[in-house]
């Protein structure tokens, strides 16, 4: 099979010195990339080559179009600022029936605690602004709202003991964000946030305007820190009928309220 890997970064899912037939692509190349993580002491000899350095035309630069198998992409997504536009990039360069598989952070064991989740509305305005970067609203946001847990980044769920603390205090997160939007400097961060139950809701909706070239056959919570979603390669179609939403959207809220500390009603 002939697959592509999205940011490995340096942890590769599938490497090609193992024997996967992959095509590997991220945001810089494997010199600059080693340069990077040096100073996190991680082992930078994973690191790949790289055979598709993203520039501003993204997954449109990739070729042949229908000639992958799988695309698998592992903390990703809540990076791109046009979510919908990258599911349709992935869409193209996959046969009829090919995987798209994601791995995401989950919002109740990150940083990302207490930002808001995400909505179809947003990734749908971001699709019609075809927007290139995150807008200054979702700098703020993820600068403001961003939290650590006992000093933590990272934490296997939250309780009434535990200690939640803001990293930015409001008027620096509104500085900082500014001066990336002036500057034109990318400043990376989470633009969007998700709990598995309300991933599948915007997937859903999604699926019911015609707006999602994929099938979710599964979401699953890896019992850590992110969630796995498998999808499969299909024409959109609208639905009208659509799933039952009102239920996920229930089991979203309880997921969000069970992770700060509070008992769903």
């Amino acid at each position: 099979m002939r697959g592509i890997e999205i940011g490995p970064s340096y942890r590769p899912l599938c490497p090609k010195n193992q024997g996967w037939n992959t095509l590997v692509v991220d945001h810089a190349t494997r010199a600059e990339l080693v340069a990077k993580y040096t100073a996190w002491k991680v082992d930078t000899s994973l690191i790949e080559d790289v055979d598709v350095v993203l520039g501003d035309d993204g997954l449109d630069a990739i070729s042949p179009k229908q000639g992958y198998d799988y695309i698998l992409a592992s903390h990703v997504i809540e990076h791109i600022p046009n979510p919908i536009g990258f599911f349709h990039a992935c869409a193209d360069l996959l046969k009829p029936g090919g995987r798209l598989r994601l791995a995401v952070p989950d919002k109740r064991f990150c940083f990302d605690l207490l930002k808001p989740v995400s909505t179809a509305g947003q990734m749908i305005q971001a699709h019609a602004e075809n927007r290139r970067s995150h807008t200054l609203g979702q700098l703020v946001d993820a600068l403001m709202f961003h939290v650590t847990c006992n000093g933590q980044i990272t934490f296997h769920g939250v309780g009434a003991a535990d200690e939640l603390e803001f990293v930015h205090p409001p008027m620096d997160a509104y500085r900082m964000a500014t001066q990336a939007i002036q500057s034109h400097q990318h400043y990376d961060v989470h633009g969007w946030v998700f709990t598995p139950s309300s991933f599948l809701v915007i997937c859903s909706q999604l699926t019911a305007m015609g707006l999602l070239p994929f099938r979710i056959t599964s979401v699953l919570p890896d019992g850590q820190h992110e969630f796995l979603v498998d999808a499969i390669r299909e024409d959109p179609v609208a639905d009208e009928r659509g799933a039952d939403v009102i239920a996920m959207l229930k089991t979203a809220f309880e997921e969000q309220a069970r992770a700060i500390g509070y008992a769903s009603t």
